[in-house]
């Protein structure tokens, strides 16, 4: 018995002696295309440039479990990290996710904000998060000291998500239109003064 293999289609044909066909198998691809080959490949390295830790996770529940997580952000390192949930309260961890703190706004406990995003510039010192009918709130000190801002003369913004440059000096934030409130404001000072930038009537989710 002898094999018999067509290069152009990925088909094998296992024959007798006489030629006499006894099995046939037939590849999903055509391997002129060489598509097969260049997936496998990247697949390949994905595997071997991925971090053993990005292939496992662990649970965290030092903060208390049952919490409607909303958002998290995170220095470009991975060691500054900052988690925010319905409850009223914003987390801070300087060491990747081991230990975390509440950084809660001392303002805004009085009135159990909650908060839908946070973000992050890329060394984690300056934070900016968001509350659904709430206001904008500013740190440039990783969270450990915060600033109530209030765009425009709208204090009830329905805010769903922020967004920061990688320096933390650009800012944008969105939210849901209501009673003829812009509903997509921009900062171009690390968050002290902010320009409306939608008038439109838009739901905005991030």
């Amino acid at each position: 018995m002898c094999s018999m293999f067509d290069a152009d289609f990925g088909t094998s044909m296992d024959v007798d002696k006489e030629g006499t066909p006894l099995k046939m198998s037939v590849a999903h691809y055509r391997r002129g295309t060489g598509t097969f080959r260049r997936l496998f490949t990247i697949f390949l390295v994905l595997c071997a440039c991925a971090p053993v830790d990005a292939l496992t996770w662990a649970e965290d529940t030092s903060v208390g479990s049952g919490k409607a997580w909303y958002a998290i952000a995170s220095s470009s390192d991975g060691d500054k990290l900052a988690a925010v949930h319905e409850g009223g309260q914003i987390y801070t961890s300087t060491d990747s996710g081991a230990t975390w703190t509440d950084k809660t706004p001392r303002e805004a406990r009085r009135s159990t904000p909650f908060w839908t995003s946070i973000t992050s510039s890329s060394d984690g010192t300056k934070l900016a998060a968001v509350a659904h009918r709430g206001h904008i709130w500013i740190s440039t000190d990783s969270g450990n000291t915060w600033t109530e801002r209030v765009p425009g003369t709208d204090s009830n913004i329905p805010w769903t998500s922020i967004t920061s440059s990688s320096n933390g000096t650009k800012l944008a934030a969105v939210g849901e239109f209501v009673d003829g409130s812009p509903c997509m404001w921009t900062s171009t000072d690390s968050g002290a003064t902010w320009t409306p930038n939608s008038d439109s009537d838009q739901r905005w989710t991030s």
